[in-house]
């Protein structure tokens, strides 16, 4: 390495070491390591481009960190308000209310309870409109004819 290189290399380690040092106080240690990775690569070989590598990782790293905790701060409160759809359009029992208001609220309990919620919704407006067809059809056709019960008919046995 000639001194050159050496001068750029120290002068970007400066930046790039006070960036590490304020990510690892605020990440997780599980969230840093493709991070470390990077860091490593840009000791072994200081570079322009190590530093730009390193540099990205760390600041992912961060943000994955805050959008991880955004999210299940989010779910939650997105958990509790399709809780309500499913309570509301199921009737469901109190007891049933509370174990499921028990669960986790997780990303995994938030999808879980976004699709039962949308497929009641579903339903809901399903059933509506079948009935509202089911009266205009009568309304334009007339009472329908009394339905016949089916006879069972007898095997004769041979």
């Amino acid at each position: 390495m000639n001194a050159a290189e050496i001068g750029e290399a120290s002068r970007l380690a400066a930046p790039l070491r006070r960036l590490a040092a304020r990510t690892a106080d605020t990440v997780r240690p599980d969230g840093l390591a493709p991070a470390l990775e990077a860091l490593r690569a840009f000791v072994d070989r200081p570079s322009p481009g190590n530093y730009l590598v390193a540099t990205r990782c760390l600041r992912a790293a961060v943000r994955q960190q805050k959008l991880a905790h955004l999210s299940g701060v989010a779910a939650s409160r997105r958990a509790a308000e399709h809780l309500a759809v499913i309570v509301e359009a199921a009737g469901l029992p109190p007891d049933l209310q509370r174990s499921l208001a028990a669960l986790p609220a997780d990303a995994r309990t938030n999808r879980r309870f976004a699709v039962i919620a949308q497929l009641l919704t579903a339903h809901r407006l399903l059933s509506a409109s079948a009935e509202a067809t089911q009266q205009d059809l009568q309304e334009h056709l007339g009472q329908p004819a009394p339905r016949h019960l089916p006879v069972e008919r007898r095997r004769r046995r041979r």
